[in-house]
């Protein structure tokens, strides 16, 4: 039974990434981007990803009030919202029109930036 498990799970993740398109995010985030520790005590990123018109914030780590900000090129806020997570949660925003977009994920002093576009 464990073998079917592990063969399905590893037929059926690589599935999500052909399903949503991750969005490349860059930022200072870990620790080591503020100051020069050898361990970092910073979370895990969280991981932006869209599919069709709806974005998705995934965060490996517990979170909590992770600020997430999409406005479109001109400026103007279409989305913000602080939110927490449980440590390998994801939560879908709401549905986009077609459009380019930038993303901001941000919590405390550490954020990450990309851009993407809905078709």
């Amino acid at each position: 039974m464990k073998r079917i498990f592990f063969l399905m799970a590893f037929l059926l993740f690589p599935l999500f990434y052909v399903m949503a398109d991750y969005i490349p995010t860059t930022g200072p985030w870990d620790e080591d981007d503020f100051t020069r520790r050898s361990i970092s005590t910073a979370p895990a990123r969280p991981i932006a990803s869209i599919n069709g018109t709806v974005v998705s914030v995934c965060s490996p780590d517990a979170l909590a009030d992770l600020n997430v900000i999409i406005t479109d090129r001109q400026g103007h806020v279409v989305y913000q919202q602080p939110h927490t997570f449980t440590a390998g949660e994801t939560i879908d925003l709401p549905a986009l029109e077609e459009g380019e977009y930038i993303i901001v994920l941000s919590l405390g002093r550490r954020y990450l930036l990309g851009e993407f576009e809905v078709e």
